[in-house]
């Protein structure tokens, strides 16, 4: 089921107030179009009425692909200091969702991919990961290794760091480094997928090494800071 709600807002731009709708929950199987958007950055835009301006809406909503089996809570950017709670709240919710519903539901929830994520463009970055057949969580790795390795990024703990094309033919990834804030002009770089090739490997040992990482909703190299003494780059 998809709900969307129409709430009062104020346009940053010119101040005034306008009515617009955006997402709760969205079932992409019913909705494909809405998948389309957010692949497309285009998802949770709104249009002042009164200024023309577009504006991004930053908010939490549920994500459900019954096809691919994807169960994705998308939080607001604004709450990524939050996690460890928020993961538990997805944990939560999926855990409800799945226990009242129909049996064969209920049997399907054991093959969902359960993640929480924070802002449209985290969501972005695991729906591109997966149409390439990529399992996000041995990404997150090579993403922690790129901040390692980059002094300018290594400098700066409040970088995101978002895949933007899975180029297959040039073996590799192209990630984007941007801030929330704007304060730092997004910045792309590359990623061998034979590095990809190499961690995914060793999946035993890594499970091992980062549980957090593959078996919890916060699939994210972010996490590794709170349950390693010192996250480095994988060896």
């Amino acid at each position: 089921m998809s709900w969307f709600d129409v709430k009062v807002m104020t346009c940053p731009t010119c101040q005034r107030e306008f009515e617009a709708g955006t997402a709760e929950t969205i079932n992409v199987t019913r909705m494909p179009w809405a998948r389309e958007q957010i692949l497309a950055g285009h998802f949770h835009t709104v249009e002042c009425p009164h200024c023309d301006a577009v504006h991004h809406v930053d908010r939490g909503f549920l994500y459900t692909d019954f096809g691919r089996n994807h169960f994705v809570m998308v939080h607001a950017n604004a709450s990524l200091g939050d996690w460890p709670a928020l993961e538990e709240v997805t944990g939560k919710v999926f855990s409800d969702v799945t226990h009242h519903a129909p049996p064969l539901v209920q049997q399907m929830a054991t093959q969902f991919t359960v993640r929480a994520v924070f802002g449209l463009r985290d969501l972005e970055d695991k729906l591109r990961l997966w149409d390439a057949g990529l399992d996000d969580r041995v990404v997150e790795l090579l993403k922690l290794e790129l901040m390692v390795q980059t002094p300018a990024l290594a400098r700066r703990a409040d970088l995101r760091l978002s895949v933007q094309t899975v180029a297959e033919s040039e073996d590799r990834l192209e990630i984007e480094a941007w801030s929330h804030d704007g304060s730092h002009p997004p910045v792309l770089y590359g990623a061998a997928l034979a590095r990809y090739r190499e961690l995914d490997a060793r999946r035993a040992e890594l499970e091992d090494r980062y549980p957090g990482l593959f078996f919890k909703p916060f699939a994210s190299f972010r996490r590794l800071a709170r349950e390693t003494a010192e996250p480095s780059e994988v060896s």
